[in-house]
């Protein structure tokens, strides 16, 4: 129990220590002095359990100093201070492993040294993600020079690559360099023999098995998940069996699974055990010894002990926090590691339920066959099946909230394919094995292994074709806790037969720490990640929604300041955008402006008063007026009520944000525009250093004369294309004056308006500006250092404004 406490501390220490600027004196001093006080009272046994009280908030506080300390120190002679610079030459050494893809290949360098454009020379370190082309090869311990332009990694709404590479301490990338020298050999003798050995075992298994089962094979045995046809791996996602060809606790499971089986009757209990540990070890070897399959093979080994030679279950759970407490002390970034928290979820989803659930099924078929029939089957099944799907109880959910993918069919899926992989596995290392030895043996089980692997992705490309295979669903941080709440809660409680149920009873009662530990740990992991994938990074983010037909725009400053502009005209959608984009724990916007009140801008903004307070509102229209729809009504209403300012600004108005962005307000003057509410629509021009973003609502010809008329600024490099690129919007004279490089149109596919119009599509492009729509890319955001501007969208474009 106590173990379990101290590693959760130790883990909110680092959580807390990731998303604080304190220096790590403020949390080192604390925890020695805590740590120092603790040791005498161990002594007094009447004040002992002070002790622990002490070191419990020592190990917190030390936790928030080792996450400090892991975090480098990023100063004139880092390579992050050199990102964003253009004919760069680099020196440095490849320092691991390279990520060989279909095309292009992945290389982490070690960088030493790096020439400026202007010929200055600066000696520098840090870590840097080299993207080359497919050939040639440059090996772990290659010293490369090379010139190109570094650049910061993306960011998209889903995913940050910078967070995700800077939690590797990787602080740049540079795509296609031109590669001047390069002098193989250096590295690690040990490591680079490791992957000698490596790559010889892929030779051999694309030597005795055609492709694409070969492709496969590698994944399985040696965790290549780059190495399959496209096609194959499409199938694989759809129909859920992606687990199979990544080293991870699930084959860990299966190989402990398969040595223990076979090394029991040979060896006894713990002399399989012993066998077992070793068969891990040289597996781990074998794969190339890559981190994160140090981490589950350790949480295997763990399992395997405490299981199978200790014999106490309930040792198993508090050695397992052990374990996670010891990987973050080595690397607290681990925290955030996903395949450290499917490791660890894997493992402790096999101490919890593979033995309830292979007991339970043991007695249900005791029930309706004869016992020698029953454990025929149990015999049969548990190995290959009932222990997969127990490490997968609590897998899922994980799966399910990173990718977003719940395929429908992958218990059916599973059922025909997990029974063959201990086989893959078994005759794919016996060929292996033989390859070495005996080449022609390794050629007919070769083709012994090639049945398995060809029914495998038959199988699964069969049910790939079946309709609804899979769905992609939003699967946020509130639904996994609660699904994880719904599994603990079916486990502990549901009716099951007797002797099941009693077992778990007496469990439950003696473990009630165990319980909220193990909750909390899951919370803990899943709110670390999510704090880190929302922390401000320093840039300027605009987020155009892809609401239909409507408009919704999210800005966040460098710091974190939010306006939400317009919001749509479906309530739903316009709270999952938000729900997904802003930080779980973030219920302030600070600003909301809505250009007129139109519904496909309004409609989704009055649900949102709900969850968001929102300090102030600008807006054209300041009370309801005779023709204004029921859902602007609402809103002002809801402002109201909750207390928020409602300002109508005027043109030549500017709002300052805050870390040097501002707000211009354009349009409208004081008087308003006869013309209708759409060329009175409010308009702003948002500036952060060289970045503009010019925004005009619905506003048409007329706005936009009135605004040439007024000499109001308009240049802008993006332009959200007013009133969703209808055709009496965006005129030649007024693109004449903003000069927009990056156009933004925010339209619903297939729309009855015909949004964008082809001539307003065409007058952009005479210009040589770039266009992206919602309709077409999805939701689309831009990133901007206030001199460089980059966007991506939903649906995978990405680039760069000209």
């Amino acid at each position: 129990m106590h173990i379990i406490l101290l590693t959760l501390l130790w883990i909110g220490g680092i959580w807390l220590g990731s998303i604080t600027n304190l220096k790590i004196d403020w949390w080192a001093l604390p925890g020695l002095c805590l740590l120092a006080a603790a040791i005498p009272l161990l002594f007094r046994p009447e004040l002992r359990k002070y002790a622990l009280y002490f070191a419990y908030a020592a190990t917190f506080f030390l936790g928030g100093a080792r996450m400090i300390w892991q975090q480098p120190l990023i100063d004139g002679g880092h390579i992050a201070s050199f990102v964003d610079q253009k004919g760069v030459t680099l020196t440095g050494l490849v320092i691991e492993e390279p990520d060989i893809r279909d095309r292009t290949i992945n290389l982490t360098v070690e960088v030493e040294q790096i020439k400026l454009a202007d010929g200055s020379l600066h000696d520098v370190d840090g870590k840097i993600l080299l993207r080359t082309p497919r050939f040639p090869i440059f090996d772990y311990g290659t010293r490369l020079t090379f010139t190109g332009d570094l650049e910061t990694p993306f960011e998209t709404a889903e995913f940050s690559y910078k967070a995700y590479l800077a939690r590797q301490d990787v602080y740049g990338v540079m795509s296609f360099p031109r590669i001047r020298e390069s002098q193989p050999g250096y590295g690690n003798r040990f490591y680079g023999s490791l992957l000698q050995v490596k790559g010889q075992v892929q030779q051999a298994i694309n030597r005795h098995v055609p492709a694409p089962e070969s492709g496969l094979l590698s994944g399985i045995l040696l965790g290549v998940d780059h190495s399959m046809p496209e096609q194959i791996d499409d199938d694989f996602r759809t129909v859920g069996i992606t687990h199979i060809v990544v080293v991870s606790g699930f084959n860990i499971a299966i190989i402990s699974t398969i040595f223990l089986s076979i090394f029991d009757p040979l060896f006894g209990r713990h002399g399989a055990v012993t066998a077992t540990l070793l068969g891990i070890f040289a597996f781990t070897l074998l794969v190339g010894a890559d981190p994160s399959v140090v981490r589950a093979a350790i949480m295997g080994g763990i399992y395997v002990v405490t299981t199978k030679y200790i014999g106490r279950r309930n040792a198993s759970i508090p050695i397992l926090f052990f374990a996670a407490w010891m990987m973050t002390i080595w690397n607290p970034n681990d925290l955030w590691d996903i395949g450290f928290q499917l490791s660890f979820v894997a493992t402790l989803s096999l101490m919890l339920f593979a033995r309830p659930l292979t007991q339970t099924v043991y007695e249900w078929l005791k029930n309706r066959l004869p016992n020698a029939t029953a454990r025929v089957i149990i015999q049969v099944i548990s190995d290959a099946i009932l222990v997969t799907l127990a490490a997968q109880v609590l897998t899922l959910p994980l799966i399910l909230f990173y990718f977003s993918h719940l395929s429908l069919i992958s218990i059916l899926a599973n059922g025909f394919v997990l029974p063959v992989q201990p086989l893959i596995m078994v005759w794919g290392g016996l060929m292996l094995i033989a390859s070495f030895l005996l080449p022609g043996l390794a050629t007919v089980l070769g083709s012994v292994v090639w049945v398995f692997l060809t029914y495998t992705i038959r199988i699964a490309r069969a049910l790939a074709q079946v309709p609804f295979a899979a769905v992609e669903i939003p699967f946020s941080l509130n639904a996994l806790i609660n699904v994880y709440a719904l599994i603990f809660g079916l486990t502990w409680f549901a009716q099951q037969e007797l002797e099941f149920r009693t077992t778990w009873i007496v469990w439950l009662r003696k473990n009630v720490g165990q319980r909220v530990a193990i909750g909390g740990s899951v919370i803990a992991l899943a709110l670390g990640t999510q704090w880190g994938a929302n922390r401000p990074d320093g840039n300027l983010h605009v987020h155009f929604f892809d609401v239909g037909q409507g408009d919704a725009t999210l800005i966040q400053t460098p710091s974190g300041r939010q306006i939400l502009i317009d919001g749509g005209n479906f309530p739903v959608l316009m709270k999952q955008h938000l729900g997904q984009t802003l930080p779980l724990w973030d219920r302030e916007i600070d600003l909301l402006i809505v250009t007129h009140p139109d519904a496909d801008h309004v409609t989704g903004l009055p649900d949102l008063f709900d969850r968001y307070r929102f300090d102030q509102l600008l807006v054209a229209y300041p009370t309801a007026e005779d023709g204004v729809g029921g859902p602007y009504v609402e809103l002002l209403e809801r402002a109201i009520e909750s207390g928020a300012e409602i300002v109508r600004p005027t043109a030549g108005d500017t709002l300052v944000i805050g870390d040097g962005v501002q707000v211009e307000v354009l349009h409208p003057g004081p008087t308003l525009l006869e013309d209708g509410r759409n060329d009175n629509s409010l308009s702003i021009r948002l500036v952060y250093g060289e970045t503009r973003l010019l925004l005009t609502g619905d506003a048409e010809v007329a706005g936009e004369n009135a605004m040439l008329a007024a000499n109001v600024p308009l240049q802008a490099e993006i332009y959200k294309a007013g009133h969703h690129g209808a055709n009496n919007a965006s005129s030649d004279r007024f693109l004449d004056v903003v000069k927009p490089q990056l156009v933004i149109v925010s339209a619903g596919a297939d729309n009855r308006f015909g949004h964008p119009h082809p001539d307003v599509l065409a007058r952009v492009q005479q210009r040589g500006a770039k266009v992206l729509r919602t309709d077409v890319h999805g939701s689309i955001e831009l990133v901007s250092d206030g001199e460089s501007v980059w966007w991506m969208s939903e649906k995978g474009a990405a680039g760069n404004t000209p």
